[in-house]
């Protein structure tokens, strides 16, 4: 059913349902049950290892859709993101009403419609002394501002990562490759060792592939080998094929 401007009256009011249900749903602390009752079988659950995990999970409207990720410990989110986007071929007048939709929600811009993001902090410091207890604390005091984006996006539990070398996914290199192979350039290997110990598994991979190359001391070699045998799943690629597996598999990959 088409309105004013050829928009379908339908796909609008299925805009509206996703703005308002996902829009109570990160307005609070969110929780497990709600999540599942707005997105349904749009959801998928990666461990992280250490009693984490990560969920992706995605709410379809008509024009545009928004896209939910969540880290998870013991039942209870301690970090996520929401990213509401249109659709490929939106028109601009239905962009115009659905942005003003979100305008009260959340922060508009020109790439996205709208993005949120939130954190419990006290959750996270509980996150990170469990598993900084089987791999050893970062190093103290601060990341160096050049290498902080990168350190950030290698430990992150909402990052996607895959392990890969530069030209091994594609015409582009693999997500989480390049943020690695720089901080392998600095000379100090603190950076990379804050990554080793972090919060992502494919992080903690790249870590372990690129800190043979520095003299590290016994602690964090003994890290190394707990990180190669840990029984998480870890995403790369083989030759140019997607595959999960050990992390084993992605460090003869990455050696390859």
């Amino acid at each position: 059913m088409r309105g004013q401007g050829g928009l379908n009256k339908e796909w609008l009011e299925r805009d509206r349902t996703v703005v308002e249900r996902v829009g109570r749903l990160v307005a609070a602390p969110i929780q497990l049950e709600r999540l599942r009752a707005v997105v349904g079988s749009n959801w998928e659950e990666i461990d992280l290892g250490f009693g984490s995990r990560r969920i992706k999970a995605a709410a379809h409207g008509g024009y545009h859709g928004a896209w939910i990720t969540i880290a998870v410990f013991s039942n209870q989110v301690y970090c996520g993101n929401m990213v509401a986007a249109p659709g490929a071929a939106m028109p601009p007048e239905a962009h115009q009403r659905i942005t003003t939709m979100w305008a009260n929600l959340a922060v508009v811009s020109d790439v996205y419609i709208a993005q949120t993001r939130w954190e419990d902090t006290n959750l996270m410091r509980t996150v990170d002394a469990n598993r900084w207890s089987t791999l050893g604390r970062p190093p103290p005091g601060y990341v160096a501002a050049d290498a902080k984006k990168d350190v950030v996006q290698l430990i992150s539990p909402l990052s996607a990562l895959v392990c890969g070398s530069l030209h091994s996914y594609g015409a582009q290199a693999p997500p989480g490759c390049q943020e690695a192979q720089r901080l392998a350039e600095r000379s100090d290997p603190g950076p990379l060792i804050r990554v080793l110990r972090g919060d992502s598994p494919e992080g903690r991979v790249y870590a372990c592939h690129h800190l043979e190359k520095f003299n590290v001391p016994g602690d964090v070699l003994q890290t190394m080998t707990r990180v190669r045998t840990l029984p998480v799943p870890i995403a790369y690629v083989s030759g140019s094929t997607m595959a999960v597996g050990t992390a084993a598999d992605a460090l003869r990959a990455l050696a390859g």
